[in-house]
C-alpha cells in the first residue's frame, strides 16, 4: 500500500555538487549501479507515544514540512554533458510505502522495511529521500528513511530524523535550519574564486625578474680597538704569551698577573 504527500519551499535552484558530493558521487560511479546501495543512509524512528496515536497522514505531514525545510531533501542528483549537477525543486510529490502489521510484529516489519528501502541503488534523478511506515491499527508506529548519500552523510541523516521527531512532539520546529546545501555551494564556489585569484598573484610575482644584487662593496668594519694592554704569560707557562695593542694613555696601566683578563695562554 502506498499513500502520497505534496511538499513545498521557498528555495530551489540548480547548481555543481559541493566538493564532498563530488567525493561520493564518484565513489558511487567506481563501484556501479550493483553496489551502489552499500552508500544508502538508512534510519528508522519510533513514532513516539507523547500526544497519542498518529495517523498515516498525519506523519506524512510532517514529512512534508521535513522536505521543505531542507534543500538536500529536494535535490534530484542528475548526469549532464559536463558531468554532475543538481536540481533542488521548489516542489514536489513524496511518495510513501505503508504497511500493516499487528502491533507485536511492529518492530520486525519496520526493520524488514527499512532494510528493503535501503537495498535499492538510488537512480539518475531520483528522489533522494525514500520513506515508509509501519501502521498498526490504523497507527503509525514506525517511520523508515533512506537517504542518498550524495546529498546527505549520516549526520545530515540524524538532522532530519531529529526534526521529524520534534515536529510529531510538539508541531513546529524552533529555529531556522543549518546550513543549506545551496548555500554550501555557493560559499565553496567564492572559495575556490579567491584561490584561484591567489594563485595568479603568486605566479605572477614569481615570473617578475628579480633586481640583481647590488655591486658596491660594503665598508669594512671598523676593527674594535683592545685595550687590554701589552702581553702577559701565566706564570711558569711555557707557552708563547698573546699580545695584544696597547691601551691609550688614558687607560689605567694593566696588571701583568696571571688572573689578570688581560692574560691568555694558549
Amino acid at each position: 500500500m502506498r499513500l502520497s504527500v505534496d511538499f513545498a519551499a521557498d528555495r530551489s535552484g540548480t547548481a555543481e555538487l559541493a566538493w564532498g558530493q563530488r567525493d561520493i558521487w564518484e565513489a558511487i560511479q567506481k563501484v556501479g549501479p550493483d553496489n551502489a546501495h552499500y552508500f544508502n543512509v538508512p534510519r528508522l524512528l519510533a513514532v513516539p507515544g507523547a500526544g497519542g496515536p498518529r495517523s498515516p497522514r498525519a506523519v506524512a505531514a510532517a514529512l512534508a514540512q521535513v522536505m521543505g525545510r531542507h534543500d538536500a531533501l529536494r535535490s534530484l542528483v542528475r548526469l549532464g554533458a559536463e558531468g554532475p549537477y543538481q536540481e533542488v525543486a521548489a516542489a514536489g510529490t513524496l511518495p510513501i510505502e505503508t504497511v500493516e502489521v499487528a502491533r507485536d510484529a511492529a518492530d520486525g516489519a519496520a526493520a524488514d522495511l527499512v532494510a528493503r528501502l535501503a537495498g535499492r541503488s538510488f537512480g539518475d534523478g531520483e528522489q533522494p529521500l525514500r520513506a515508509g511506515l509501519v501502521v498498526c491499527d490504523g497507527a503509525a508506529t514506525h517511520v523508515a528513511l533512506v537517504l542518498n548519500h550524495v546529498v546527505a552523510d549520516w549526520h545530515a541523516a540524524d538532522v532530519v530524523v531529529r526534526d521529524l521527531r520534534m515536529l510529531l512532539l510538539r508541531g513546529a520546529i524552533a529555529g531556522p535550519p543549518p546550513s543549506q546545501l545551496l548555500d554550501l555551494v555557493r560559499d565553496e564556489s567564492m572559495a575556490s574564486a579567491r584561490s584561484d585569484r591567489a594563485i595568479a598573484q603568486w605566479e605572477t610575482l614569481l615570473r617578475t625578474p628579480c633586481r640583481p644584487p647590488c655591486s658596491r662593496k660594503r665598508p669594512e668594519r671598523a676593527r674594535r680597538r683592545d685595550t687590554r694592554g701589552p702581553c702577559c704569560r701565566r706564570p711558569g707557562s711555557t707557552a708563547p704569551a698573546r699580545c695584544w695593542p696597547a691601551a691609550p694613555a688614558s687607560a689605567p696601566p694593566p696588571s701583568c698577573s696571571w688572573r689578570s683578563p688581560c692574560c691568555c695562554a694558549s
